[in-house]
C-alpha cells in the first residue's frame, strides 16, 4: 500500500501480481480459520446469537433447558398430532395466550412475544435444535445441549406434516408462477397487503389456483375478512376491464402525461381507433403476449369484501400506444 510500484514495465506488473496473490491467499486462510473456529465452537455446544429458541435459555454461551418454555414446546408438538389442522392449532394457541420466544437485546430492549402464526409454528416444528442438534458446516450435527423433543415424537409430527402438506406456487410444475399467476405481485387487499399466489392440493387429479390474503395464510382461513379469489376468475375480470378500456379509452387518456397528449402527432381519434382495433384481436394473441400486456397495462388490483378496483398503469398505456403508432416516447 505504501510502496510505489511501476506497473508500466514487466517487472513492476509481476511484483504487483505477486503481492495481490499473497494478499488473496492470506484472506482465504483467515476466512478458513474463522470457519474452523466457529465449527469447533459449535461442536462444543456454544450458541451464537442473542435469541435462543423457545424452550431454551443461553447460559455462558450454551443452551440450557428452560422448564416452563420446554413444556410449551412439547405441548405444541403433541397438539399438532391431535388437532385437525394447522389453522385450528394456531387459533388454540392464540386463545391460550401462547407466544413466541421473548428475549432482551444487548441494548436492553425487548423483542419477540408475538402471537403464533403459521410461519412461526412451522419454524418451531422444523427446528432440529429441539433434537439436541446444532447447524454448522452446511448440515445438522449432534450437540451437547439437552434435547426437548424425543426422536419418536419428532418423526410422528413430520409424517403428519407431510400428509397435510399444501402447495403454494407452481415453480416445480410444468408451468411457472408467472405463467399461471399473471398478476403476481399486483393484487392487494384493502388491508394494503399483497395477496399470495396459492395452488391447492390435488383434487381428483386437478389443482386449483387462487390469490389468497396473507393474513389467511398466517392465521387461518377467514381471518382477513377478504375473499380468496380463484386466479382464473380474477384474470377474466381484469380481461373484461381491459376490453372495456380499449373500446372506450377516454378515461384512460386522462391519466396520460401531458408530454404525450399535447404532442402534435397525438391524434386522439386515430389512437382511439387503433386501440379499438387492437381490442378486437386481443383474445387471438398468444398467452405469453396476453400475459405481457396484463403486466404492461395493470398497475394494481385492490380487492375488498364486495368489490375489486383495477388501476391502470399510465406508463404501460403509453408504451402500448407507442407500439401501435410507432411513436418515440
Amino acid at each position: 500500500m505504501t510502496q510505489s510500484i511501476d506497473t508500466t514495465c514487466p517487472q513492476g506488473r509481476l511484483t504487483l501480481n505477486l503481492l495481490t496473490s499473497f494478499a488473496q491467499f492470506e484472506r482465504e486462510i483467515a476466512g478458513e480459520r474463522g470457519r474452523e473456529k466457529r465449527a469447533a465452537s459449535r461442536r462444543q455446544g456454544f450458541w451464537y446469537g442473542s435469541a435462543s429458541p423457545l424452550g431454551y435459555a443461553v447460559v455462558q454461551q450454551k443452551l440450557v433447558v428452560e422448564p416452563q418454555e420446554a413444556a410449551v414446546v412439547r405441548d405444541i408438538f403433541a397438539r399438532f398430532l391431535t388437532q385437525p389442522s394447522v389453522t385450528a392449532l394456531v387459533q388454540e394457541l392464540a386463545e391460550r395466550g401462547v407466544t413466541t420466544k421473548r428475549w432482551r437485546t444487548k441494548t436492553a430492549g425487548l423483542k419477540g412475544g408475538a402471537t403464533f402464526d403459521r410461519n412461526a409454528l412451522y419454524k418451531l416444528l422444523n427446528n432440529r435444535v429441539y433434537l439436541g442438534e446444532l447447524f454448522y458446516d452446511g448440515q445438522w450435527h449432534a450437540s451437547t445441549h439437552e434435547a426437548i423433543i424425543d426422536r419418536g415424537l419428532w418423526e410422528q409430527v413430520h409424517e403428519r406434516k407431510a400428509s397435510r402438506a399444501r402447495r403454494t406456487g407452481v415453480s416445480n410444475r410444468q408451468q411457472s408462477n408467472e405463467e399461471v399467476f399473471w398478476l403476481k405481485g399486483r393484487v392487494f387487499g384493502t388491508d394494503q397487503h399483497a395477496m399470495t399466489p396459492w395452488i391447492s392440493s390435488s383434487r381428483r387429479g386437478r389443482h386449483y389456483t387462487y390469490y389468497v390474503p396473507q393474513q389467511d395464510i398466517a392465521l387461518g382461513a377467514g381471518q382477513s375478512g377478504l375473499p380468496r379469489l380463484p386466479a382464473g376468475e380474477l384474470h377474466a375480470a381484469v380481461l373484461a376491464f381491459l376490453h372495456q378500456g380499449l373500446r372506450n379509452p377516454d378515461t384512460w387518456f386522462a391519466a396520460l402525461a401531458p408530454s404525450l397528449t399535447q404532442r402534435a402527432d397525438f391524434d386522439r381519434e386515430s389512437i382511439t381507433q387503433r386501440l379499438q382495433n387492437f381490442e378486437q384481436t386481443f383474445d387471438l394473441l398468444f398467452p405469453g403476449t396476453q400475459r405481457r400486456l396484463f403486466r404492461m397495462l395493470v398497475d394494481k388490483v385492490v380487492v375488498g369484501k364486495d368489490q375489486i378496483v383495477i388501476q391502470i398503469r399510465p406508463q404501460g398505456l403509453m408504451e402500448l400506444i407507442a407500439e401501435l403508432l410507432n411513436l418515440q416516447v
